[in-house]
């Protein structure tokens, strides 16, 4: 029970909503910008699976970005 003055108006009750979905946001970037988003909808988690599948996705997209700067797994950098 709250102390009040009595010629003070009672306290409002607000009705709790619960919010109509809950959304998990993926976000990969680096210096220029985002590279890579996706949205997990309720009840999916990050496990290693989907981090996997995300970086697999990042590095489509980077190769395509930067075609002439990737290099192969074995090649050296000069």
């Amino acid at each position: 029970m709250e102390y009040r003055h009595k010629t003070s108006p009672s306290p409002r009750k607000f009705k709790v909503v619960a919010s109509a979905r809950e959304v998990l946001f993926n976000v990969l970037w680096d210096k220029d910008g985002v590279i890579h988003m996706e949205f997990l909808e309720q009840g999916q988690i990050v496990n290693s699976g989907r981090y996997i599948s995300a970086l697999q996705a990042l590095e489509l997209r980077l190769i395509r970005r930067d075609k002439d700067l990737i290099l192969q797994h074995d090649a050296p950098a000069y």
